[in-house]
């Protein structure tokens, strides 16, 4: 997102991105041959990031026309009962997580032997892209961990915690809604 030319642009500090959102993605390159098509009630669109724990999607849950993000498991990652099982309570719980600061989860399945879980897709920039492009004054970067800190409380309260929390995993998206 390009923040130059904006009325009241500082080119310390993105334009218009007001609200910080813990998500579990980790960016990487979209690879040729790499979006599956359809996984579930799901068209997937393209790859927008991964890391150890699967790669991300763009995708469309078609009986809504929405967008999505969708984490899909690496082949293998749930052998086994008790990792599955493993997977449903840490998805379950993770669905009951509504927070301002923190990307629900919608929903999780399974596609043959592919599991994945939908998460609202964010639109903004990761807090890495941020960092790397332009320099935060210390107002912002405090205001940033702020948010951040009640996001992760209010996990922890719940019996949650992260376990990869990076600038890669902070998203800095437009405006706050209220819901």
């Amino acid at each position: 997102m390009s923040t130059e030319g904006q009325p009241g642009h500082d080119a310390t500090r993105p334009v218009g991105i007001d609200a910080t959102r813990i998500a579990g993605s980790t960016p990487g390159a979209p690879r040729d041959g790499d979006v599956p098509g359809q996984l579930g009630p799901y068209r997937v669109l393209k790859r927008v990031g991964g890391g150890g724990m699967g790669h991300i999607y763009l995708a469309e849950q078609t009986s809504l026309r929405r967008q999505v993000a969708l984490k899909v498991l690496p082949p293998g990652f749930l052998e086994g009962s008790e990792a599955h099982e493993r997977f449903q309570r840490e998805v379950q719980v993770l669905g009951q997580l509504s927070h301002p600061n923190i990307c629900p989860v919608l929903e999780a399945g399974r596609d043959g032997d592919t599991f994945y879980y939908a998460m609202e897709y964010l639109r903004g920039l990761d807090l890495a892209k941020v960092l790397k492009t332009q320099r935060m004054e210390p107002r912002r970067a405090a205001e940033i961990a702020v948010q951040v800190l009640r996001a992760l409380q209010f996990a922890h309260d719940k019996g949650v915690v992260h376990r990869d929390l990076k600038p890669h995993n902070i998203m800095l998206v437009r405006g706050e809604r209220s819901r």
